[in-house]
């Protein structure tokens, strides 16, 4: 039996330092990405893991790896829409057909799958790239992604880090949203798109209680602060456009998770709750929300 990489202290780099000897390129890093999870079918335990090396990623490099905190509090946060998918996915963790027309007040379960589907894909994408860099560096990261045209903006700004990393951190955000995030959120529904952006939400705990309902909910802040961005593209708020959603994140997300950042002992006491959720699901051998 391997040893266990996640306890309810957080991840044991030990075990993942002993796993990642002789992986040399990108393919390889992304296998050890995958593997430090479990094969595991219930979405819900599936997303406290990935939320879980997030977390063990931001805490090991804090100073740079500002995606690495708020990419672990975010999917944390989307736990509660895959909460729909307990129970009704196949043995490979994917929605089982028989389930996936399904409509749950109104809403096609597909176009809740779609959430997971991203979660899993921004995972698969980055995760392996700060693990790398996490674990040998910046200098051998840079020599083994060479000129892959995919991951060329992510090697910048992995190089940035040490001198803007903000901007850094900022431009593998971007990369997220346009290569992953965008892609996936194409696919919802129509009905599911508005449900989606009179609902999508983000809440750090250092903010007051007006500017947390202005800024946290994506509708009000498209509502009360950038209304006249509205109207010059003649839209409502829609969490699907990536202009929007951009504007949220940029100017509403990220100021707010570097202020939430300054407590230093509050960020690091809510990343330690996923690994005590995760520990305590594992406890209960079951998938349970």
């Amino acid at each position: 039996m391997m040893d266990r990489v996640f306890s309810s202290e957080g991840v044991n780099w030990e075990v993942a330092e002993g796993r990642s000897q002789g992986v040399s390129d990108i393919d390889g890093w992304k296998s050890l990405a995958e593997g430090l999870l479990t094969e595991q079918p219930c979405v819900f335990h599936r997303n406290l893991e990935i939320s879980a090396l997030y977390s063990g990623l931001y805490l090991r490099k804090p100073q740079h790896f500002k995606w690495a905190g708020m990419a672990a509090l975010a999917s944390y946060h989307v736990r509660d829409g895959l909460k729909l998918l307990t129970g009704l996915t196949d043995k490979t963790g994917r929605l089982s057909e028989k389930i996936g027309g399904r409509n749950w007040i109104g809403i096609g379960l597909d176009d809740v799958d779609v959430l997971r589907q991203t979660n899993n894909t921004i995972f698969s994408d980055i995760a392996w790239a700060h693990l790398a860099v996490a674990l040998r560096g910046v200098e051998e990261f840079d020599e083994m992604i060479g000129a892959v045209p995919r991951y060329e903006g992510i090697g910048r700004a992995f190089s940035q880090m040490e001198t803007d990393v903000w901007l850094a951190n900022l431009t593998i955000l971007r990369h997220e949203q346009e290569a992953m995030v965008q892609p996936n959120f194409d696919k919802m529904s129509r009905s599911f798109s508005i449900v989606l952006s009179m609902g999508a939400s983000m809440f750090y705990q250092d903010c007051g209680i007006c500017q947390r309902k202005t800024n946290g909910l994506f509708f009000l802040f498209m509502i009360v602060k950038r209304m006249g961005f509205l109207l010059r593209s003649r839209s409502f708020p829609k969490i699907t456009d990536l202009d929007q959603r951009w504007e949220w994140i940029a100017n509403s997300l990220v100021p707010g998770f570097r202020s939430y950042e300054q407590g230093g002992v509050r960020i690091k006491r809510d990343l330690k709750k996923i690994f005590e959720d995760l520990a305590n699901l594992e406890n209960e051998k079951k998938c349970s929300v």
